[in-house]
């Protein structure tokens, strides 16, 4: 999704109601969209993060989108609120941001959302199933009796 619309390429600004407009003059306020949600599922599953918490980091990344900060610079500031060590975990939450970016009004589109104006461009659902827990193995006691079923002990049997 490297290409981006040019500001002279939108005609006419989005049409809000009433109701739209007094929302998003409120600074906390952003839609709650399948994208935050999908986020949130990851953020409360693998970074034990409250409600509030969730929030504080979505309305971030909210706030730098509308304000016309490019995409590249919001994902490089998210690692400073997470830590980030599972490659896959960090693509999954990459990608959710990525889509909170451009299903998000900006002031370049005039209001609209990069989806609005592109809807081919939309995602499919792949990061939004639920969040799959991430597989440690448990790390095996030398005296323990061996998982290969040998009956002998682990240090005599498959550990040499």
């Amino acid at each position: 999704m490297k290409e981006q619309i040019r500001e002279s390429q939108v005609e006419e600004y989005k049409d809000y109601s009433e109701n739209d407009i007094l929302k998003y003059v409120d600074n906390d306020y952003f839609e709650e969209t399948s994208y935050t949600k999908g986020l949130r599922q990851l953020l409360s599953f693998y970074y034990n993060m409250t409600q509030t918490e969730q929030t504080g980091l979505i309305s971030l990344i909210h706030d730098l989108t509308i304000t016309g900060m490019p995409l590249d610079t919001v994902l490089s500031l998210i690692p400073r609120h997470l830590e980030m060590n599972d490659p896959r975990l960090n693509s999954d939450i990459n990608e959710l941001v990525t889509y909170i970016y451009y299903s998000s009004p900006q002031w370049i589109y005039k209001g609209h959302t990069y989806y609005e104006l592109n809807p081919d461009k939309i995602p499919t659902d792949s990061v939004l199933a639920a969040p799959q827990p991430i597989v440690r193995k448990q790390k095996i006691n030398r005296n323990a009796p061996c998982p290969c079923g040998s009956g002998k002990k682990y240090k005599h049997c498959c550990l040499k």
